[in-house]
């Protein structure tokens, strides 16, 4: 009698893992962050931000493993807005383009956005590190288009799930109606975000300071 409950069980379980493989879960993602010490006083320059459509409209869509769900990422939308918010907290004007155009109107800025590539590395077991990488490069440029300073930033982010999330899974990727799974690997694709436009902050502000502009 036990034996066929316990057939029965596993077998629920399977058919369950089944349903739930190959589902495509949204990563919510942020558009803004904050960071410190920004100077309550704008720049009183005009910027041009400017990132190649497709990596601006990027959609990743990942996939940790057998028996896992898909995990999609609207990453480009959401560097594009983040970036956007970030200059405006910087600067007095900021527009947005997909490429520069030689007729276009004139900027004292233009900041040219790459982002080259990624990695997502969730590990084999729920207590393995979840590590997050965006190789995102940066060019600052002059009124005249020359280069003014160039920032390569590999954004990176570890983190872990806890006691509590753990028992929420019934494998490493796929949690029972929860969200937590969304929410976890959110937080740490936009660990990694943050670090990249922070590196790029730093150099911009070096920048700013090193040459007196206000």
């Amino acid at each position: 009698m036990h034996s066929h409950r316990w057939y029965g069980i596993v077998f629920l379980t399977v058919v369950f893992l089944l349903v739930l493989n190959g589902c495509t879960r949204n990563v919510p993602l942020r558009h803004e962050f904050e960071f410190q010490n920004i100077p309550s006083t704008k720049v009183d320059k005009q910027l041009l931000v400017v990132m190649d459509k497709a990596q601006a409209e990027k959609v990743i869509v990942h996939n940790p493993g057998a028996m896992s769900d898909n995990f999609r990422y609207e990453a480009g939308p959401a560097l594009r807005d983040s970036l956007m918010n970030l200059m405006q907290a910087r600067f007095e004007k900021v527009d947005f383009a997909h490429e520069m155009q030689a007729g276009g109107p004139h900027y004292d800025y233009y900041l040219l956005s790459d982002f080259k590539d990624y990695k997502i590395d969730l590990g084999t077991a729920l207590w393995s590190n979840k590590k997050f990488n965006v190789y995102i490069d940066y060019a600052l440029l002059d009124a005249d288009r020359n280069p003014l300073f160039n920032t390569q930033t590999d954004g990176d982010n570890i983190n872990r799930y806890s006691g509590g999330d753990m028992a929420t899974a019934i494998n490493p990727f796929v949690f029972i109606g929860t969200g937590k799974a969304e929410n976890m690997l959110g937080d740490g694709w936009d660990g990694a975000v943050a670090n990249s436009l922070n590196e790029f902050y730093f150099d911009l502000e070096t920048y700013l300071d090193k040459n007196g502009v206000k």
